[in-house]
């Protein structure tokens, strides 16, 4: 029974392979589910060329198309062991990823590498280690290496910068947190830049990486860049998962029960600037005053101009609101103004939180690191990968950000390694 019966949809069973591998060298073992236990090698000479000039001709007769070749070539990886095997099952899932992007070019080649490095384990001395190497290089390409990467969760858009002066790096290791510039102003973690001038500051050796760790944001979305807009934007994501103190809780407290009084007692006026233009007024009554006429009003420019819309307006009588409020009337909103300056200056030293005290708290509310503008905390090494990794599924869990990596022939990485791949 050829060695191929089995391994084939049903209907798609041909007499023989067109030459391309000889069913009597290959023999069907007796074991539990008829997986194939052994093969006799090939006696005859093979070559890549042979294969790949075979192989076209060869699913046409078996009647294949090109996800037949994926499942072909992943059902062989499953069913014999070996780096080969590995590489073939890899290489048949870029071949699937490609023929759903209607990318029909790359997907035939990436099927018919699958079936080079499945033939390659199954018959020894099919290619030799040059042409193995060859094979596995076109899979390692820019677009193939970050289109594994994507399906493994990490963000390829989004990419991440480490500086370091050692000359070799090869892991992040948590034992030497804080070692050498780490001070752990947004959390005890692992620090990346979001540029690599920013990354040079810490070491003059500079590489570029992706996570896939689920980040707590805590960067300022309010669009308000004082120290209150700062403040207003990681305060409510710390309160909600338990890591603000009593004394800035009641701070924030503060600054909410104020915004909401303004928002309840907002007056919007048309007004008309000196110089003839049109603008907003807005009008805000003083709720520490009886007085009807005690109010707060957005500012007017030095040259008597109004603010040119609503939005400005309300921005203007904010913060106008709330300086009159802290200055004059502290018991009316207790609290306000004792807000801390920003998350650094609050986890340094405005609270005993500390920066392991945050990272164990936004850990235990699921998620493994912190972004704060253009800095990211990563909190595990295992959710780190250098750009010039080969991401295999396989190695996921590694925190060996380069172990088994190629030499500097493939990717000019200038590492040693052996010749299974790129990094993980």
């Amino acid at each position: 029974m050829p060695y191929h019966q089995g391994l084939l949809p049903p209907r798609r069973q041909p007499d023989d392979l067109g030459g391309l591998l000889d069913p009597n060298i290959v023999k069907r073992g007796l074991g539990s589910g008829g997986g194939l236990l052994g093969v006799t090698p090939q006696k005859r000479p093979w070559s890549v060329e042979n294969i790949l000039r075979r192989t076209p001709g060869v699913l046409r007769r078996m009647g294949l198309n090109i996800p037949d070749m994926g499942m072909v070539s992943r059902l062989l990886a499953e069913t014999l062991p070996g780096a080969g095997m590995r590489d073939s099952l890899i290489m048949g899932q870029d071949m699937s990823r490609r023929f759903d992007a209607r990318d029909y070019v790359g997907a035939t080649g990436a099927g018919l590498s699958a079936a080079a490095l499945g033939a390659s384990e199954l018959l020894p001395g099919v290619m030799g280690a040059t042409a193995r190497k060859a094979i596995k290089a076109a899979r390692m390409d820019e677009a193939s290496r970050m289109a594994r990467a994507r399906d493994m969760g990490f963000d390829t858009d989004t990419p991440l910068y480490h500086g370091t002066n050692q000359e070799k790096f090869t892991e992040f290791k948590d034992e030497l947190l804080g070692f050498s510039h780490d001070g752990g102003h947004y959390g005890r973690g692992h620090y990346f830049a979001g540029t690599p001038g920013e990354a040079r500051y810490y070491g003059r050796n500079v590489d570029e990486y992706v996570t896939n760790a689920k980040l707590l944001d805590l960067s300022n979305e309010t669009g308000d860049y004082t120290y209150r807009g700062h403040f207003k934007s990681f305060a409510p994501k710390l309160d909600k998962i338990g890591a603000l103190d009593g004394y800035q809780k009641k701070a924030l407290t503060a600054i909410q029960d104020a915004e909401k009084y303004i928002d309840d007692n907002i007056e919007y006026l048309a007004a008309q600037s000196r110089d003839g233009s049109d603008g907003w007024m807005v009008r805000i009554k003083n709720p520490a005053s009886n007085n009807p006429d005690d109010i707060i009003t957005s500012r007017i420019g030095h040259y008597g101009e109004f603010a040119k819309t609503k939005e400005d307006a309300l921005n203007s009588a904010r913060n106008e609101f709330m300086d009159v409020m802290e200055r004059h009337y502290p018991d009316q909103f207790p609290g306000l103004g004792t807000e801390t300056a920003s998350l650094s200056d609050y986890v340094r030293a405005d609270s005993t939180i500390g920066p392991e005290g945050l990272s164990e708290a936004v850990k235990r509310a699921g998620y493994d690191g912190i972004r704060y503008g253009d800095e990211t905390v990563i909190f595990y090494p295992k959710n780190i990968r250098s750009t010039k990794a080969k991401f295999d599924p396989k190695m996921k869990e590694s925190a060996n950000i380069l172990a088994g990596a190629a030499g500097a022939g493939l990717l000019g990485l200038g590492l040693s390694g052996n010749d299974e791949g790129l990094v993980y």
